[in-house]
């Protein structure tokens, strides 16, 4: 699946990281999960994983992100820590050429890429599915009393 060719995807700058915490704390599932701008803040100074962002090629300011593990799974396999996009972004690709260039990256060193999905969030699950990520486990209340996280797997292409 080919990424936008009108976006840019390329590492967070440190001037990315309010920007990017403001689409996390406004945007579910994080939302739901109670994440705030000042948590999703915190999250971004006090923990340095490897992070894109998308931009439309005429602006700076990113409409969405991904922060990934090239080995945080089990500390072995590739996992996605954290995508959001922004709500008024979406349906423009903007996940998909993020998840390519993350996929990209870390086949190069695993072969297999792991995340976490909120078991209420049944269009991102679609999104991952449409992806080739298949549903490979569920963590009932692991972030959220109320809700569960459903565990996807995508395996490098043969």
């Amino acid at each position: 699946m080919n990424a936008s060719p009108l976006l840019r995807v390329e590492p967070l700058l440190p001037t990315d990281m309010r920007a990017c915490a403001a689409i996390m704390a406004g945007s579910d599932p994080w939302r739901t999960l109670g994440v705030t701008l000042d948590t999703a803040l915190h999250r971004f100074m006090a923990d340095p994983c490897p992070t894109v962002v998308a931009r439309p090629p005429d602006h700076d300011e990113p409409l969405g992100f991904i922060r990934y593990r090239p080995q945080g799974f089990i500390d072995r396999f590739a996992y996605i820590h954290i995508v959001a996009v922004s709500e008024a972004a979406r349906g423009q690709r903007v996940g998909e050429a993020l998840m390519a260039r993350v996929e990209e990256v870390c086949f190069a060193t695993t072969p297999h890429l792991f995340l976490f999905c909120s078991s209420f969030n049944e269009g991102a699950q679609r999104f991952y599915r449409r992806l080739g990520y298949r549903q490979v486990g569920d963590v009932p209340q692991l972030i959220h009393p109320e809700h569960g996280e459903l565990l996807f797997m995508k395996s490098r292409p043969a």
